[in-house]
């Protein structure tokens, strides 16, 4: 599945997907950071916004999501957040399993958490070599005193978008 595709996606199921993957993200006790890339990810894909604001009723947004495509996006950027630490905890796997059982993707889990989390370790490792090359370059800048405010916000603005590609290419 494209996630390209998705930017067809019903306003409603978008929303309802996004708030979904904010549960998730909560799941774990320590999110990290490159849970909001994949939430930014998805929501650039879909047109949703990446905020949730108030209570979330889990059940509620589930039932929103009708089509096929919403649904499969959902449980794959489900995967990807609770994998993205390289684990996935108790919490994250029942959380899971409710999402499986109510989107009807009768997904074998164990499998499924296994493959995202080898395949985030790898997206992990991605993005520590681009931030590497973002380290570098600002220290490289910043020695040969070539570093503006100008420059700098370039080569954060690059880092970012190269992190985004990495989130989005991790969960297409």
């Amino acid at each position: 599945m494209e996630l390209a595709s998705l930017r067809g996606m019903k306003p409603s199921e978008a929303e309802a997907s996004m708030r979904i993957l904010h549960v998730v993200a909560e799941a774990d006790s320590t999110p990290p950071v490159d849970g909001d890339r994949i939430l930014g990810a998805v929501a650039e894909k879909t047109g949703a916004m990446t905020t949730a604001e108030g209570p979330i009723d889990l059940d509620r947004e589930l039932k929103r999501l009708a089509s096929e495509d919403a649904k499969r996006l959902t449980m794959r950027a489900a995967l990807a957040i609770a994998a993205i630490d390289g684990k996935c905890t108790a919490d994250e796997h029942r959380l899971l399993v409710k999402l499986d059982a109510a989107l009807g993707g009768g997904l074998n889990l164990a499998k499924a958490e296994a493959d995202w989390i080898a395949r985030m370790a790898e997206t992990r490792k991605a993005v520590a070599a681009v931030t590497d090359g973002f380290l570098h370059e600002v220290g490289r800048a910043s020695a040969i005193a070539e570093l503006s405010p100008q420059r700098y916000e370039a080569l954060l603005a690059d880092f970012e978008k190269k992190k985004r590609e990495l989130m989005t290419k991790a969960i297409s």
